[in-house]
């Protein structure tokens, strides 16, 4: 065990110290990538999977892609060649998984 975890973790549990804060907007995103050729209805798995891959961009020029981190939790609609990024339009979400329901009150989708 590293010696200053004990420490790290008495500063989060017991003093509520967060480990990071940011003081800035993010400006990095990894957008999921098709591994391979994909089919619609084909539901994706997690990194280090069979089905996807992350790339990381600006923010910015990961606008509309799916995060490689919600991967595990959508299905896609309509077919994606190998290599290509993986639109948000492209895929399905499983309602009702916490972090899928997270991910969409912190961007403002309902």
């Amino acid at each position: 065990m590293h010696l200053e975890l004990p420490t790290t973790v008495a500063e989060v549990v017991l003093d509520r110290e967060p480990l990071a804060t940011v003081d800035a907007p993010h400006v990095a995103e990894t957008g999921a990538m098709a591994k391979r050729d994909l089919r619609a209805g084909e539901q994706l798995d997690c990194i280090g999977g069979f089905t996807v891959y992350g790339l990381v961009d600006t923010a910015a020029g990961a606008a509309g892609l799916l995060p490689v981190g919600l991967s595990a939790y959508a299905t896609v609609t309509r077919d994606i060649p190998v290599d290509e990024p993986i639109p948000l339009d492209a895929v399905r979400f499983d309602e009702g998984e916490p972090i899928v329901d997270l991910w969409h009150e912190m961007h403002g989708i309902v």
